[in-house]
């Protein structure tokens, strides 16, 4: 029985750690980078929806403004929070600042950041030359994503 010698258990136990440890080395770097796609694909959409207030306030008060607390946010981006007196939101990874008719989505941690080219209607990712997770966020979106205002 295999159970039956000195020091099988032992040979057995080792082998079942390294198979996990493997299995880990292994699944970990991949649970990351499809996280850091889904992250972006969610600042995506709260981009959109803060793309759209903007567009709202813009009609209403012929300009944009710098100041989040002044836009009737959508429920989605209700669990934000105001940064800077208002000038920034924090939306989970993201800040969202606004400079002119371009909204930008900086990551927290990461070099990579999202810009929502209002007028034109337009998205793009962009990320350091040498940043992995920044270049699977835009792979992931595939660089640039429409949206309509």
């Amino acid at each position: 029985m295999l159970l039956s010698k000195r020091g099988s258990m032992h040979t057995f136990m080792f082998a079942l750690i390294i198979l996990f440890g493997f299995g880990l080395a292994l699944g970990l770097p991949q649970y990351q980078k499809h996280k850091n796609i889904s992250e972006g694909r969610t600042a995506l959409n709260r981009g959109g929806a803060l793309a759209f207030a903007q567009a709202a306030y813009k009609q209403a008060h012929g300009t944009y403004t710098q100041d989040f607390s002044r836009l009737d946010l959508p429920e989605e981006l209700a669990y934000c929070t105001l940064q800077e007196a208002g000038k920034a939101l924090l939306c989970g990874e993201y800040l969202f600042t606004q400079e002119g008719g371009v909204l930008k989505a900086s990551h927290v941690r990461f070099p990579k950041w999202l810009e929502f080219y209002l007028d034109e209607g337009r998205v793009d990712c962009s990320h350091a030359g040498d940043s992995d997770a920044g270049r699977h966020i835009c792979e992931g979106i595939n660089g640039s994503f429409p949206i309509k205002i």
